[in-house]
Parts: structure tokens; C-alpha cells; sequence
């Protein structure tokens, strides 16, 4: 076989591996045979004008974690729950216990499209991640331990299970909720929101729980402690 020809047969594979990772940003090490381009910019910041939408803010005001281990609110801490240039961010403690990263404030639900710019790390090994809302309580579970979430999608990473969508360890997506009446519809996209332009990796549609409550992101137990979530932009209109 021709010199040119075998080089062009192995640059065919490598070139499509390439292709299927636009818009993403992964980690080195988690495909060594694939040469990554070098890291996009951070997303820029959305509208912020009160006038017709509200960006929430990255504070202590605004955000919580939640720790599934111990079942409690907990205060930030570098490591476990803080604010860096990326954003917020909250870390699991323990293998098989995730956390929750939530909005301290509830917000209106219905008739709403809500945009939220996040990642999530994984630790290393597979594990899932979800958007969710939760009710006005307070609570994420109650004195009585009863869930007071309800997930809207299912992510994973490294391998998909159990009707989880399969997105990459370490990279930027971009999520569109949309509410109307009772009913929701929830997109996420790498690149870009899809409604911009963003390849869209999945949607779903489903019945609202609450027409009130809170906005979270959550690693629903990680195999490894250290896995954790991060928002980079929550806006609502």
C-alpha cells in the first residue's frame, strides 16, 4: 500500500474523534489517543437587565450546598462549597454520597425559560448528574427524610446507564428550561444553548411539581469523593 495512502487511513480515525469533541472541553487525560485543541474562553455573562431578565448572583447570598452524606446544609469552605473565577461550586465528601448545589432563594417556575451554564467533574469514575427544581421549603429532604426535589433530566459520565445521557467529565454545557402552564421542557447542549446554535445532546419534556421553588445541580452518588458541580451563569427570564 502506497506510504500516503496507510498515513491518510490513520489520520481519517483521529480527525473524526476530533470532529465529535467540538464545542466540549475535557479533560487531558481522559482520551490520551485523541490531541485536544486548546481550551475555549469562559462563556461570556448573559443579559443581566432587570428590565426583562434576572441573572442570579454567585454569593453566599444566593447559592447553597447540601451534603447527601450528612443530610445537611453546609457553609462554604474551599474544597466543599465555594466561589471561584469559574464560579460556584460544591464537592461531594464521600464515595457513593453526591451534593447539591442549589439556588437560596425560590423563584417563580411557571411560564419562565431559564439558562444555566455549568460542568461537572466526576472524580475519575463514571457518574451521573441532574438539573432539578425543588419546592419553596427550604428543604431538600425533610425532617421526615422525603425528597423535596424532583430531577428534570439524568446525565452521566464515561458510560450512560440507566436512561442517562452520556456527556464528557470536565466539560462546559449549556441548559435551556422552559415552563409553560404545568408542563416543562429542558434542553442541554454543548457549545452553546441550543436554541443558539448548540449541538443538542438531549431533551426532555415532563410535568412540573411545583409552579415555585428553587433551581439545582446535583452528582447523584459519584463513586469517588471529590466529584462536584459548578454553575457558571443561572438566568432567568
Amino acid at each position: 500500500m502506497p506510504i500516503q495512502l496507510r498515513t491518510l487511513l490513520r489520520i481519517i480515525p483521529l480527525a473524526a474523534a476530533l470532529v465529535s469533541l467540538a464545542g466540549c472541553r475535557v479533560e487531558q487525560d481522559e482520551y490520551p489517543e485523541v490531541q485536544l485543541p486548546a481550551p475555549t474562553p469562559l462563556p461570556t455573562p448573559g443579559p443581566s437587565n432587570p428590565a426583562d431578565s434576572s441573572q442570579v448572583r454567585l454569593d453566599t447570598a444566593h447559592w447553597q450546598h447540601f451534603n447527601l452524606r450528612t443530610r445537611a446544609f453546609a457553609a462554604p469552605a474551599a474544597g466543599v462549597f465555594e466561589f471561584t473565577s469559574n464560579g460556584v461550586r460544591s464537592v461531594n465528601d464521600a464515595a457513593g454520597f453526591g451534593s447539591v448545589l442549589s439556588t437560596a432563594y425560590s423563584y417563580p417556575l411557571t411560564n419562565r425559560t431559564i439558562h444555566i451554564i455549568w460542568r461537572c467533574y466526576d472524580g475519575g469514575v463514571s457518574s451521573n448528574f441532574a438539573i432539578g427544581l425543588a419546592d419553596s421549603s427550604g428543604y431538600i429532604y425533610d425532617p421526615a427524610n422525603a425528597a423535596r426535589f424532583q430531577d428534570l433530566n439524568k446525565m452521566s459520565t464515561r458510560t450512560a446507564y440507566g436512561g442517562a445521557t452520556l456527556i464528557l467529565n470536565n466539560a462546559w454545557y449549556y441548559t435551556t428550561l422552559s415552563t409553560t402552564g404545568s408542563e416543562f421542557t429542558i434542553s442541554t447542549a454543548a457549545g452553546d444553548f441550543a436554541e443558539n446554535g448548540g449541538f443538542q445532546l438531549e431533551r426532555r419534556t415532563g410535568a412540573l411539581s411545583f409552579t415555585r421553588g428553587r433551581i439545582l445541580l446535583r452528582s447523584d452518588q459519584p463513586g469517588r469523593n471529590g466529584c462536584s458541580v459548578l454553575v457558571n451563569q443561572l438566568l432567568l427570564q
